[in-house]
């Protein structure tokens, strides 16, 4: 082997290595790029499993709730100083009626006589 294929081969040989460590890092870092995508679907699934729903207790309180401010808004008009006349509703009495036909209504709902 002559001078310029022997330093050829060493260019070639070198470029190959160069070639091998990149992939080699492009690997590593391929795999530890998948380590860490797989742990985040663990992590995922972990939460999605804890999640439980609500008690049905919280869930009739968020109706009672939704329920109730909804009366309030049908009854506003009345709760209003001097709007209805000798009519007139105290706010407080208002709110009270509203949380009251709330519970009733969720009573019915339930199945309550």
């Amino acid at each position: 082997m002559n001078a310029l294929e022997q330093s050829t081969m060493v260019a070639l040989t070198r470029a190959a290595n160069a070639y091998l460590d990149r992939t080699d890092e492009e690997m590593k870092l391929s795999r530890e790029r998948f380590e860490l995508e797989q742990q985040l679907r663990d992590a995922t699934m972990h939460l999605v499993a804890r999640q439980q729903p609500p008690p049905e207790e919280l869930i009739w309180e968020n109706r009672r709730y939704d329920i109730a401010k909804r009366c309030l808004a049908a009854l506003a008009p009345c709760a209003v100083p001097g709007r209805m006349g000798e009519r007139e509703v105290n706010p407080a009495v208002a709110a009270r009626t509203a949380i009251e036909l709330a519970d009733e209504l969720i009573k019915q709902l339930k199945g309550g006589n």
